[in-house]
């Protein structure tokens, strides 16, 4: 189980780093477990292993902003960072590699955000454009060995493969203004 706050800070990347504090690595004074009773200080998940058990109660030698403190002291490498709710970090990590650091916490840089997505688009469409690839050249060899004028098979083949090539200059990516709404953009040749 993770403490309710975290940090976030701008990595030497450019994009937001967030660290999550697991609340086993909080120092504890005395565990109990039924009539069971541990004596510390030491970190909760020293006397029981899989932190947060069900019936087993701490009584902690540090508060929750004293725990935070010491974790950014030893994990954080920067000055600059915000500690947040750990209820603000986004769930969904497709974009976590355009997440920047915001007055309310993690935000996103959606023009990043747009060359992730095109950058899904160019893996989905790989092993189509293969395809397409091998169909292009099949009917060009078939028209070149027989064919003075562009049947309709090459014109087929040669638009299916431009479509593709084009998925990545879609407008409504530049047009998208949410994450869900750039989500929502998938090409008809790509489903």
């Amino acid at each position: 189980m993770y403490a309710s706050k975290a940090v976030i800070y701008e990595g030497a990347d450019g994009i937001a780093a967030v660290v999550q504090f697991y609340e086993g690595a909080r120092i504890a004074m005395r565990v109990r477990r039924g009539e069971d009773v541990f004596e510390g200080p030491r970190r909760a998940d020293h006397f029981f292993r899989g932190w947060p058990l069900q019936g087993v109660t701490a009584e902690w030698a540090e508060t929750e902003d004293q725990f935070i403190a010491r974790m950014i002291a030893r994990h954080v490498p920067t000055q600059l960072y915000q500690i947040i709710d750990a209820s603000a970090i986004p769930l969904d990590i497709t974009f976590h590699n355009a997440w920047i650091i915001g007055a309310g916490g993690v935000e996103f840089d959606m023009a990043k955000c747009r060359d992730i997505r095109r950058g899904h688009y160019r893996e989905m469409r790989a092993a189509k454009m293969q395809a397409a690839d091998a169909a292009f050249f099949k009917t060009l060899e078939v028209w070149l060995e027989s064919q003075p004028a562009l049947p309709e098979a090459l014109r087929k083949a040669i638009s299916a493969k431009r479509e593709l090539r084009d998925v990545t200059t879609d407008p409504r990516i530049e047009a998208a203004q949410t994450l869900e709404a750039l989500k929502a953009v998938l090409p008809d040749i790509l489903k």
